[in-house]
This record gives structure tokens, sequence and C-alpha cells, in this order.
């Protein structure tokens, strides 16, 4: 991987786990327990944000 490979990569891995943490955290505050039902629905969430920016987003040919 290159650079900006690596980079998007990281920032990806951070945005994932900011996301993972803030709805987990709406789990707890009421005192729900997360079910596997909730995982496949947040993960579902993070893909449709995922295509949404790279229907929007124009290509990097950096390299």
């Amino acid at each position: 991987m290159n650079r900006v490979q690596q980079i998007e990569m990281v920032q990806g891995f951070n945005d994932m786990k900011s996301a993972l943490s803030d709805y987990l955290k709406r789990f707890a505050e009421n005192g729900k327990v997360v079910r596997a039902e909730d995982i496949r629905e947040f993960f579902s969430q993070m893909e449709q944000r995922k295509r949404q920016k790279t229907e929007h987003t124009p290509a990097h040919f950096c390299r």
C-alpha cells in the first residue's frame, strides 16, 4: 500500500471505531443488551455511508 492508501485506511478505521463507540454508548446509557442484529444494523449503516461517500467523491489517482 502506498502512503495515501495507508492514511485512508487508518482514517477509515478511526471513523468506524468512533461511530461504533457512539452507537454502543446508546445501549449502555439505556441499559439495553446489544444483540447480533444490532451489530449487523450498525455495519449495514456504515456500508451505506461508505457507498454515499464513494458516489460523491472523485477517484484519487495519486501514486
